[in-house]
């Protein structure tokens, strides 16, 4: 994608509170930092970056959190202290002592690591309560598909302006975060060369 170095944006120095517009004169929303995918990865990055104060803009392409399940729901204790987080009991399915993995040649492994199994979308819905309680904003049914970086007179990157299906689209934004998984929505779209290889795998209850 081509960098657009014109006038057609008008730039002030925070975003904080702040509406742009467009070349078309239509008015632009603006945030600190844009998340990319409502889960567990997002939703996360969410709360802590409004907890430090940052305005925050979360945008999750399906029209409900957590649904479908996307992944596991297992976490250890250890890494929900990581987090910061204080799990309430309705997001818990079952403490656990560890978990055991059998790979496909029948090794089996035994993490002993105490954690948890979670009813998934019923954390990830809190976890982006909670972001949102803590400042962010949630935006369903938003999907990015196009991410352009801005330039001032001098060469010199700016922001970001990232378009897609949704109201709130064009977002104005100085920093991304893309959580939208497996489907590696900014790497897509930014032409990313990448190297990471996706492995199929199932779960059952």
């Amino acid at each position: 994608m081509m960098p657009l170095r014109g006038m057609a944006h008008q730039y002030y120095p925070s975003f904080r509170g702040l509406q742009r517009r467009s070349s078309l004169g239509s008015a632009m929303a603006a945030c600190d930092l844009l998340v990319i995918g409502a889960g567990p990865g997002g939703g996360s990055a969410g709360l802590h970056a409004a907890r430090l104060g940052l305005k925050v803009m979360i945008v999750e392409a399906d029209p409900e959190v957590g649904v479908p399940v996307h992944c596991g729901e297992c976490i250890s204790h250890l890494a929900i202290e990581n987090l910061n987080l204080e799990l309430p009991e309705h997001v818990i399915a079952l403490h656990c002592e560890g978990i055991r993995v059998i790979f496909p040649d029948g090794t089996k492994k035994l993490l002993s690591e105490k954690g948890y199994v979670l009813e998934k979308h019923l954390f990830e819905t809190w976890l982006c309560d909670e972001a949102v309680g803590a400042g962010a904003s949630l935006h369903l049914s938003h999907r990015v598909t196009s991410m352009e970086r801005i330039y001032n007179s001098e060469n010199q990157f700016t922001n970001w302006i990232i378009d897609g299906r949704g109201i709130e689209f064009p977002i104005e934004c100085k920093t991304v975060i893309d959580a939208s998984g497996v489907a590696g929505a900014a790497t897509k779209l930014l032409d990313m060369p990448t190297e990471v290889e996706v492995i199929a795998g199932f779960q059952y209850e």
